[in-house]
């Protein structure tokens, strides 16, 4: 697969910028505010920022220049209709899960009998503009731009396994395993970047790891036999927003028999997510993509 090597020296070039880029950053951030956050916090940043800086260059290098590319291929009408009902699939989605973990005692809810209606709104009003930034920043990214990449030399399920691989592998990278002192060198940032991937190494984190696989999966397959990311945009929004509320207005409940059921991650997705994901997967395949895919072999 010739998209290999372009997507392993984009994810080398990320790793290496968002290195070199913390310690200036972290410099003018010091100079201007005199209280810059925490220097494992800059690297995290400027990963982030490394990671769509580098996009251009990558998409550009490899002759994909197209809206339907990076996954706009269509109407603003169509697309803003999309990312609505992908909204209601994913909080309906993950919202049965958070239903089934409340039932099962799993998660417990706190902070929700006291709220009043207008903190809720509040709290769900939050959960919606994080959700909406979060879909449109990861999916122009994941289902986007590296979709097309891995797709252009290679068969299009190849492409929704890694980018599904892709997109749960990067929520794991924390750049706080190394607490760097208040004075920071240049090759500090490195170091950060060298521990980053400590949490790959821990075995209580597979559900939590697998349940974003499935999760990745579903998107993939959706940007697939849509051919455009609003859908993916919406559910991973969803998907957000029912996070996010879940957190605030329950807790974990260690002491329940089904407490394996969620990773700890977040408290929300694990083993329960993963196998709604892995069905929600399989009846996506079968009703939608399967189906299109025979549509168009048959004209």
């Amino acid at each position: 697969m010739r998209a290999v090597w372009p997507l392993l020296g984009y994810l080398a070039g990320v790793f290496a910028l968002g290195a070199a880029l913390a310690y200036p950053v972290y410099g003018l951030l010091d100079f201007w505010w005199n209280d810059a956050p925490p220097f494992h916090k800059v690297v995290h940043r400027t990963l982030k920022l490394s990671a769509l800086m580098l996009l251009w260059p990558l998409m550009h290098g490899m002759g994909l220049f197209s809206r339907r590319q990076w996954g706009y291929g269509t109407t603003s009408g169509s697309f803003a209709t999309g990312v609505s009902l992908g909204m209601l699939f994913g909080i309906g989605s993950l919202g049965f899960v958070v239903i089934g973990l409340v039932l099962l005692d799993v998660r417990v809810l706190t902070s929700l009998p006291e709220m009043t209606p207008t903190a809720f709104v509040v709290v769900l009003g939050k959960a919606l503009a994080a959700g909406l930034v979060i879909g449109l920043i990861e999916e122009t990214w994941f289902r986007g731009a590296l979709f097309s990449v891995v797709s252009r030399d290679s068969h299009l399920l190849r492409a929704v396994w890694v980018t599904a691989v892709l997109f749960a592998a990067v929520h794991f990278i924390r750049a706080d395993a190394v607490i760097v002192p208040l004075d920071p060198t240049w090759s500090d940032g490195f170091v950060v970047i060298a521990n980053s991937f400590y949490l790959f190494a821990d075995t209580a984190f597979i559900d939590s790891f697998l349940a974003l696989v499935a999760a990745g999966f579903l998107l993939g397959l959706m940007r697939q036999h849509k051919g455009h990311i609003a859908y993916c945009i919406g559910v991973h929004a969803g998907w957000v927003v029912v996070i996010k509320t879940a957190q605030k207005v329950s807790e974990v409940n260690k002491d329940s028999p089904f407490a394996f059921l969620v990773g700890s991650y977040d408290g929300v997705i694990g083993y329960l997510a993963c196998v709604v994901f892995g069905l929600l997967s399989v009846a996506y395949y079968e009703l939608a993509v399967k189906r299109t895919t025979a549509g168009s072999t048959d004209d």
